[in-house]
């Protein structure tokens, strides 16, 4: 008994110290923002397009790395972005090109035609900007997955390996709404 004291005794201390903390500052500021639904949007398309590139690399030529969403203030745009990486003849403005219709075709539930990828991007905008138990708010804009669809952006860079590291070889884009694909030069 007398062995167990010591670690019963530290163990009170803790539980006791641990139950007067309280948040500092931040963390309380952080505790009172609410969540919007945008944010939740946000978290859900990034979510969203990670977990449909990586269940398709095997259908890109160069190897899937990375994938994100993020909201240009400035631009009021939803951009999403993919990187893939390849030896040289891999990350071409060609293979740009096909990579940024596959990545679209995969975050778009798999539309892997250009008619089908724009008949589902409101859809799919929609039900990623959406409140988890399926209801609408009475306010809510008819046209919340067309209006999304219209301020997102795919863009796909094709990534080389240089030195330790990647070296951006080739960079496209294309709006959801849109069979276009822009190669951007630098």
């Amino acid at each position: 008994m007398i062995k167990l004291f010591p670690q019963a005794a530290a163990l009170t201390c803790l539980l006791a110290s641990t139950a007067q903390a309280e948040p500092s500052r931040v963390p309380n500021w952080l505790m009172n923002e609410p969540m919007s639904l945008f944010d939740w949007g946000m978290y859900k398309t990034d979510q969203h397009m990670r977990e449909r590139l990586k269940a398709v690399d095997v259908t890109f030529s160069a190897k899937y790395f990375h994938a994100s969403a993020q909201y240009d203030w400035k631009e009021n745009r939803i951009k999403l972005n993919a990187m893939f990486t390849g030896d040289a003849s891999a990350v071409t403005d060609a293979a740009c090109i096909e990579h940024i219709k596959k990545a679209k075709g995969a975050f778009l539930n798999y539309a892997w035609e250009a008619k089908e990828q724009i008949q589902a991007a409101p859809e799919v905008m929609a039900t990623l900007f959406s409140h988890e138990g399926g209801y609408q708010s009475k306010g809510q804009p008819k046209d919340v997955g067309e209006q999304l669809a219209n301020i997102t952006v795919l863009e796909v860079t094709m990534m080389r390996a240089s030195g330790s590291g990647f070296a951006p070889q080739s960079r496209c884009s294309s709006s959801l709404t849109s069979t276009s694909v822009n190669v951007i030069k630098n």
